[in-house]
């Protein structure tokens, strides 16, 4: 599926002038078919989506326990900004600037959804996977999601060097982030 934009001339628009306004192709013997919206309630909804090709994926908390982080939060819809106002889903949503970033997340994509949910988790699964982390991939990530504060607070510049200070704003000490860091997780049954 594509996204389709189109402007459509309301009976109040009189007299466009054409040198302007360029009509749309009509279709030669089949129309488009065309949905205003996408409804996703479950994991099945999602898995329909995503066959569709659209930029969607379901962020769920086995997911980032996998990666080291053990925490519990509802799961969170991971979507195109483009395609937000189509999509009414019953999750939450984090909308990503980039659609590939939604469709296949990378650690790096993971580290930025996770800054949305909870910060000390971006850092720690940062720092857990620092071998893995395009240091460049995940600044840009931060910046095009515009998170550098929540970045900054939690210092993700030891894993991101770039990422802008923020004035007034203090980031958390070393030692409350060293002590956080080296903090033992205890697995459920």
């Amino acid at each position: 599926m594509r996204a389709d934009l189109t402007l459509v001339r309301e009976p109040s628009d009189r007299g466009l002038p054409g040198s302007v306004f360029v009509r749309a192709a009509k279709p030669p013997y089949r129309p488009i078919l065309r949905f205003q919206r996408v409804n996703i309630g479950s994991k099945d909804d999602v898995r329909l989506a995503r066959r569709a090709g659209l930029p969607l994926s379901l962020l769920e908390p086995d997911r980032i326990e996998r990666l080291g982080y053990p925490l519990s939060f509802r799961p969170r819809l991971l979507i195109g900004r483009d395609m937000s106002p189509l999509v009414h889903s019953r999750f939450r949503v984090i909308a990503f600037v980039d659609p590939a970033a939604a469709k296949e997340p990378t650690i790096e994509d993971l580290v930025v959804a996770m800054l949305t949910i909870d910060p000390l988790g971006a850092r720690r699964i940062a720092r857990d996977h620092r071998a893995e982390i395009d240091p460049i991939r995940l600044l840009k990530r931060v910046l095009a999601e515009n998170l550098e504060r929540r970045a900054y607070e939690v210092r993700l510049d030891e894993f991101a060097p770039g990422i802008p200070r923020i004035a007034g704003l203090k980031p958390l000490s070393r030692t409350a982030l060293q002590a956080e860091d080296d903090r033992e997780f205890s697995r459920g049954p």
